[in-house]
């Protein structure tokens, strides 16, 4: 059984200052040895600097903030502030207000998903329920569509020579012989689409062992046989891939070479050299998103006056990149980023780090199917979110961003009206 958080709290605090005695150490030692949860929660807290990062993003007034920590924790009342730097305590606060308040991902346990968050009996007592389902349908060549909550596991259809079948998990796989078809250039193709809608999500194994996630309010056309020299599909919306390794057909006395996967999306189109990868290309966003987990991928811009593609302007990441294509300026911008934060919504949980509160409110519009509306003026401030699950009623998130003190929330019908905290 794990101990009191207080006196944990204040064993941590002695640690990152280099403070701690042979028996405090002793006694932290056995706390994070006491499970593998409290080594992991302990691993992320003594990211010192993260800490500060969350904790700027929940109070910029120190004072506001130093009296939080001291409800949490009251043996900090007479602690030395002056000879310690106040990042250092950026960092210490930032733990004690993450243990206070709530670090997600780490100790919600097996709590049932309603009872993360206390919620009270007035703005949120019409509560909205996670989703239900994949609510995704499938369209085939000849514009059938096929709810796949519906329908049964086993084989759906038969596409040429491919079979559709929905497995057990409900993924959508293309099983059949391709290697007499690969090659064949006279081959008439199919073309499948996925779509999803708001709260749906859904994962489909392409015909060439290719996986794609499709995120909420998403669509994805493919062929359902991949012949010719390239693997071309088309993406509005979300998706992560883990793209496939394929070489064509070896010609005799040249080397082998590699079948290409490109994903075309609005304005941008991807050349994929590597495999883990995710691209964001919503409607209702300005930019379009490529992040790289690993391998490598080439970017480019798509529309040129007269015609082709703009190579000059082609961006390759490394594992670890975003580019982002401004659809305002057509540029695009590659930087590091956060690869658990783009992905964040694959793993079922919202991860923000400094994020806009449009931002946000946007994923959670697509998530549970609501209409998002501003009172008065927007809250400008950036916000931090950490590790909470998409499987619980909307008040949770809500709540959590309302810990901030910078923003509120009501909740009428399927309304969600974001004002600024008074």
């Amino acid at each position: 059984m794990r101990k009191p958080l207080h006196p944990i709290s204040s064993l941590i605090i002695k640690h990152l200052e280099g403070k701690a005695s042979a028996e405090e150490k002793q006694a932290l030692d056995s706390w994070i040895n006491d499970s593998a949860e409290n080594q992991e929660l302990f691993d992320e807290l003594c990211d010192e600097y993260r800490m500060s990062e969350d904790l700027s993003t929940h109070s910029e007034d120190k004072k506001a903030t130093w009296a939080k920590i001291l409800t949490l924790a009251p043996e900090l009342q007479d602690a030395p502030v002056k000879q310690i730097s106040w990042m250092r305590y950026a960092g210490v606060a930032g733990i004690l207000l993450l243990i206070g308040l709530g670090v997600w991902y780490f100790n919600t346990g097996n709590k049932p998903a309603g009872q993360l968050v206390q919620t009270g009996n007035g703005r949120f007592k019409n509560d909205i329920p996670a989703p239900v389902g994949t609510n995704a349908t499938l369209v085939l060549a000849d514009g059938k569509q096929i709810n796949l909550d519906a329908v049964n596991n086993g084989q759906v259809a038969d596409q040429g020579a491919m079979q559709v079948v929905k497995q057990e998990d409900g993924t959508i796989e293309y099983r059949g012989s391709t290697q007499s078809t690969e090659s064949n250039q006279n081959l008439a193709v199919l073309y499948n689409t996925i779509q999803t809608n708001k709260g749906g999500r859904y994962k489909i194994v392409l015909a060439d062992n290719s996986i794609v996630w499709l995120n909420a309010v998403s669509s994805l056309k493919y062929p359902t046989t991949f012949p010719g020299e390239d693997r071309v599909v088309e993406l509005t919306g979300e998706a992560y891939f883990e793209v496939a390794k394929s070489q064509l057909p070896k010609k005799p006395g040249a080397a082998a070479k590699r079948r290409p996967f490109i994903v075309k999306v609005n304005g941008m189109q991807v050349d994929v050299l590597g495999t883990h990868f995710n691209v964001m290309s919503y409607n209702d966003e300005s930019a379009i998103r490529t992040t790289l987990l690993e391998g490598s991928v080439r970017v480019t811009p798509v529309p040129v006056s007269g015609g082709g593609l703009a190579a000059q302007r082609s961006q390759l990441l490394s594992p670890g990149q975003q580019a982002t294509l401004s659809l305002k300026t057509d540029q695009v911008k590659v930087t590091e980023t956060d690869t658990e934060e783009a992905v964040a919504w694959k793993n079922e949980v919202f991860v923000y780090s400094s994020s806009p509160i449009e931002n946000i409110m946007r994923e959670v519009a697509r998530n549970y199917d609501v209409e998002v509306v501003y009172e008065g003026a927007r809250p400008t401030d950036k916000f931090n979110v950490m590790g909470v699950p998409r499987n619980v009623p909307v008040s949770q998130i809500l709540k959590v961003l309302e810990l901030t003190d910078k923003v509120r929330f009501e909740i009428e019908g399927r309304k969600i009206t974001v004002k600024r905290a008074s």
